[in-house]
């Protein structure tokens, strides 16, 4: 499953690989809050930050707190994107890929190899009047996972799609009242998804 990045230097591919997805991709990103040239524009200007840190040892406090805030604006701006895109792609690891999110995976065994898991302790973290906020765990074997899918239906009607995420955790925002639906999450790679997760009953 692709994780955000740790490393500052990881975060710096990272950037630019999504803002080459997002100019060689503009179909998948309509709408999102924010655009290739505004992400860009942070990344400069963190390596701006981080050039005059280095040119200026006497004011390395002043540089150094400018470059964690424009750290964490470009961070911020990154996550954006991907949740756009993640909801856009509805889970297409493929197309995920196309943009630079998930491209870099741990080594061992690969995402598309086998299908994953069964995502377990599906529970409800919080809810509020038209939300709910969702967390799991991730498949304890299988192959690695590229995203989860969230499935939600009611009564005895099929499962439809909801939403795509890459963590282990997920808010549905603006849902019906007053009706009980039932939530679960899929995990999924190139080879193929996961057995169900267990069920959960919301009404909110």
């Amino acid at each position: 499953m692709a994780m955000f990045p740790r490393r500052d230097a990881d975060k710096v591919q990272l950037a630019t690989d999504l803002v080459a997805g997002m100019r060689a991709n503009p179909e998948l990103f309509r709408g999102c809050p924010v655009t290739a040239d505004q992400l860009e524009e942070s990344a400069a200007r963190l390596s701006a930050a981080a050039t005059r840190k280095t040119e200026a040892k006497a004011s390395a406090v002043g540089a150094t707190a400018e470059k964690r805030k424009e750290q964490k604006q470009r961070d911020i701006r990154m996550k954006q994107v991907i949740r756009h895109v993640e909801n856009v792609v509805q889970g297409d690891a493929g197309k995920l890929q196309t943009v630079g999110w998930g491209a870099r995976r741990p080594r061992g065994r690969r995402v598309g190899s086998v299908p994953p898991g069964q995502v377990t302790v599906l529970e409800v973290a919080g809810e509020g009047r038209d939300w709910v906020a969702l967390r799991w765990k991730a498949p304890a074997n299988g192959g690695l996972v590229a995203a989860y899918r969230v499935e939600r239906k009611q009564g005895d009607g099929d499962w439809t799609y909801l939403a795509a995420s890459t963590q282990c955790e997920v808010t549905l925002l603006n849902q019906p009242l007053g009706i009980a639906f039932l939530y679960q999450i899929v995990a999924i790679n190139d080879a193929g998804e996961g057995t169900p997760s267990n069920v959960v009953r919301v009404v909110l």
